[in-house]
């Protein structure tokens, strides 16, 4: 929420794993981690 009222992003999601994102996150850009780190 405090990124929605300052709008500013606090964090950088990662993907490590095959797993459910939550709705609050599917609309974020994520590093994808899952196959290859480089």
């Amino acid at each position: 929420m405090r990124e929605l009222n300052e709008k500013k992003i606090v964090v950088i999601p990662i993907l490590l794993d095959n797993c459910k994102v939550p709705l609050f996150l599917q609309e974020k850009v994520y590093a994808d981690f899952r196959t290859d780190f480089d």
